[in-house]
């Protein structure tokens, strides 16, 4: 199965993450510059948190 890959429609300057549903529910973040690039592994819950964050510290 191959990831659809997602870049917000606010990246312009190349500096960005790619985001993607990976096999197995979790979550996949990488930089969009490098396509090779390691690829951090979030589960649901995880992703949930994280973003959660951000939000409320944004």
């Amino acid at each position: 199965m191959t990831s659809e890959w997602k870049t917000s429609s606010h990246c312009n300057n190349g500096s960005c993450v790619g985001v993607a549903l990976l096999p197995g529910d979790h979550i996949g973040v990488r930089d969009t510059k490098l396509q090779d690039s390691p690829i951090l592994k979030f589960t649901g819950e995880e992703w949930l948190n994280f973003t959660d964050r951000i939000k409320r510290t944004s």
